[in-house]
């Protein structure tokens, strides 16, 4: 049960890293892409850590970490939206910034 598990969870990073290359023409599309490699991760390390039998306080802390990444992504995200219009960085000019 725990390999299929580890197997999910490669297929669903590997899913999500072609999905962050192929889409990136939006904020919003990377940034959904970004935490799902981050939840990828964490579901590794929980499967992990089952594995070894050993303290899983250090899965919270990874949570922590990308939750207040999402928050700064999506804070950045509606503040470019209120500046430019709208979430494309092919139109993004990082000159001006």
């Amino acid at each position: 049960m725990l390999n299929f598990s580890v197997n999910i969870s490669m297929i669903f990073f590997f899913m999500s890293c072609s999905f962050y290359f192929y889409m990136y023409k939006y904020i919003l599309l990377t940034l959904l892409s970004l935490e799902f490699i981050s939840l990828s991760l964490i579901f590794n390390m929980y499967n992990l850590f089952i594995q070894m039998d050993s303290n899983i306080i250090m899965i919270l802390y990874m949570m922590v970490f990308s939750i207040c990444e999402g928050v700064l992504g999506l804070s950045l995200l509606v503040m470019y939206i209120r500046l430019d219009g709208e979430d494309m960085l092919d139109l993004m000019n990082l000159i001006l910034w």
